[in-house]
């Protein structure tokens, strides 16, 4: 939506509700294309009309929303905050007996919770989504549950679930939904072919949505999950593509990591010139830090809870130097 729209003579005259609707669906657009910032600026502008309306839906709408967002927006980088907002959310959404509402708030909560605490949450909302026939929600539910499978290393179940959302999302036409959800599939399963094909159909989705962010990381998980040999030429086109991305928007860290990856193959292929050049460039452009051992030792010894905590503690570090 066009920012200009919200500074119109007619938005003036709309009734302050309707802003805070309008509002709100373009926060829900702008997160879909990436846009974070813009997409936590709309939603905070709805929160705040919703409040001085004491519309409770409103208010519990826009906090999940906001939460959804913790970690990917400049600036907020405490996870705990997401538990604030969800919380507050669920109250107002239990207050008024809104079963999907309370159960988006439960998975906004299970996001930070321990693998097992996370299940738990996650059955509640599916539980609620089922009360509800809420099928959004169920499917959300199961693709998250699939996710938290597939983090404690039980890859049958975690297939099982995924496939579940994947086939609710495909019945409702649900591109948005169906997309994230390929992905997640594609990192549950260790088949080559499946994996690439999931992939593959998440970009072309993530192409039709308009999400350039997400255009971006499903083409270096094409080539990272896929392709994983540098002396692959498959790879380089992906990479070539998703660095064009990442530089234009302004993403320093993931275009470092095109960068690297490039120079990798360049050396396996042995341009070692180019080679150098392109790790001078990554170097440039972005400090990428090395393997963190706590995470690799959490990784290897099955011990999901742990490396779970320490992947949100890089993320959250990583935002922090890119902001």
């Amino acid at each position: 939506m066009d920012p200009a729209t919200f500074s119109s003579p007619e938005w003036n005259a709309l009734p302050v509700a309707d802003k805070a609707r309008q509002l709100y669906e373009a926060g829900k657009q702008a997160a879909q294309h990436g846009e974070h910032d813009t997409a936590h600026a709309y939603f905070g502008q709805s929160l705040n009309l919703c409040r001085g309306l004491d519309d409770k839906r409103g208010i519990a709408r826009a906090l999940v929303a906001q939460a959804s967002l913790v970690g990917w927006v400049r600036g907020d980088f405490g996870f705990e905050r997401r538990q604030v907002l969800a919380k507050e959310a669920l109250a107002l959404f239990r207050e008024i007996g809104d079963k999907p509402g309370m159960a988006s708030a439960l998975r906004q909560l299970a996001s930070v919770a321990a693998t097992a605490e996370a299940e738990h949450i996650l059955n509640q909302g599916l539980a609620l989504s089922e009360e509800a026939g809420d099928k959004p929600g169920i499917a959300a539910a199961l693709s998250h549950l699939g996710n938290a499978a597939s983090a404690a290393q039980d890859k049958p179940r975690a297939c099982e679930l995924l496939a579940r959302a994947v086939g609710l999302y495909r019945a409702m036409g649900d591109k948005p939904g169906l997309a994230p959800a390929l992905t997640v599939q594609a990192l549950a399963t260790d088949g080559e072919e499946f994996r690439k094909a999931c992939l593959e159909e998440a970009l072309t989705l993530h192409r039709e949505l308009g999400n350039t962010g997400a255009v971006g990381r499903t083409l270096t998980m094409l080539a990272g999950l896929v392709y994983p040999d540098d002396a692959d030429p498959r790879n380089e086109p992906y990479l070539v593509e998703a660095l064009a991305i990442e530089r234009e928007r302004g993403n320093a860290m993931a275009e470092a990591q095109c960068l690297k990856r490039l120079a990798q193959i360049a050396r396996a292929r042995g341009n070692r010139e180019q080679a150098d050049a392109l790790d001078a460039q990554s170097a440039a452009t972005y400090t990428i830090p090395e393997p963190d051992p706590e995470l690799i030792a959490a990784l290897e010894s099955g011990n999901s809870d742990t490396a779970r905590e320490r992947m949100l503690a890089l993320f959250q570090s990583s935002r922090q130097r890119t902001s």
